[in-house]
């Protein structure tokens, strides 16, 4: 439904596209040229997630080389050829360090390997649990350091760029401080989502936090109709551009969430999936 939804688009709102091409782009996926059609990012997560098993079929003493070669692999071809591949596999190489840990932090978190309790590691691990997730203070502290060392890698890497960066655009700037400051705005999330709000149960964040493939699916579609019926009302004459962007966005969530409810809400009750 949602490439039917976005092949009708490009015919009716791109005269001059190429259709064939488009149609391809279903299958191939090359994102910036006209052999793409949306969703570019699930290729990409797929790719990236075969990497990572593959690279978890090894040694686990050569795992992490094997992962920083294959991220070092993706920075080069970016700053040596600047083209994006099919189904993202130009990403999916950057990408593999960010999974790759956050599979391994998990599985510490979780216990599932053994950890040697003279290893930094385990040693860091109880460090962590017994100082930091203990004190409300030390909670709060490590949150703040978190945004803001996001905040002044991102400072430093865009400004020689000029604008931000951007994994679509093939815009990484210095690679260090993307991963560092990518690595720091994750750990800001996870702190907030799994440590600051764990005892705040808000039914309809809980809600698009499980179906985020499906809102990530809708939200083009829907704000690209939101905003076609903006430029009838243009909202942003009585209360300006911030405030427009702000309540377009925040009209569209709430569209796509009924979207979202009601279809599963009909497909539950007609049993027509188990889990959808």
């Amino acid at each position: 439904l949602y490439f039917a939804y976005k092949y009708a688009q490009v015919i009716i709102l791109h005269e001059n596209s190429n259709l064939l091409k488009n149609l391809l782009g279903v299958i191939i996926q090359i994102r910036g040229t006209e052999y793409s059609l949306g969703l570019w990012f699930l290729p990409l997560l797929f790719i990236t997630e075969l990497i990572v098993a593959l690279i978890l079929r090894i040694h686990a003493s050569f795992q992490l080389p094997a992962v920083l070669f294959t991220t070092t692999i993706g920075f080069v071809y970016v700053k040596v050829f600047g083209r994006a591949l099919p189904w993202g596999i130009d990403a999916a190489f950057v990408m593999t360090l960010f999974v790759y840990a956050g599979f391994m932090v998990r599985q510490i978190v979780a216990e599932s390997i053994p950890l040697d309790r003279c290893g930094i590691v385990y040693k860091a691990k109880c460090y962590f649990q017994q100082r930091i997730l203990n004190s409300n203070l030390a909670v709060v502290g490590v949150i703040i350091l978190m945004l803001s060392l996001n905040i002044i890698c991102n400072l430093i890497n865009i400004k020689p760029l000029s604008t931000g960066v951007d994994m679509w655009a093939l815009r990484y700037g210095n690679p260090f401080l993307y991963v560092f400051a990518a690595s720091f705005g994750i750990a800001f999330v996870v702190f907030v989502c799994s440590i600051g709000l764990k005892n705040i149960k808000i039914n309809s964040i809980l809600f698009i936090g499980q179906n985020t493939l499906h809102f990530y699916c809708l939200h083009i579609m829907v704000l690209s109709i939101v905003k076609k019926i903006n430029e009838w009302i243009v909202i942003e004459k009585y209360c300006g551009l911030v405030i427009t962007d702000l309540l377009l966005a925040s009209i569209t969530v709430v569209i796509c969430y009924i979207i979202v409810k009601v279809v599963k809400n009909i497909a539950h009750q007609y049993h027509l999936v188990n889990n959808i």
